[in-house]
């Protein structure tokens, strides 16, 4: 892991989903086993 950069990974487990639903996920499937998932989560 870079200390310089600020990059929450999630690798013991899932985490609770926030209450106030403001949460999108957005998946992506390619060719040769190229998968992506991109978590947002609204910050006020």
């Amino acid at each position: 892991m870079d200390d310089g950069i600020d990059l929450d990974v999630v690798r013991d487990g899932p985490r609770p989903l926030p209450d106030g639903g403001d949460l999108v996920l957005s998946n992506s499937f390619g060719f040769g086993g190229h998968n992506a998932v991109l978590a947002l989560r609204r910050v006020s």
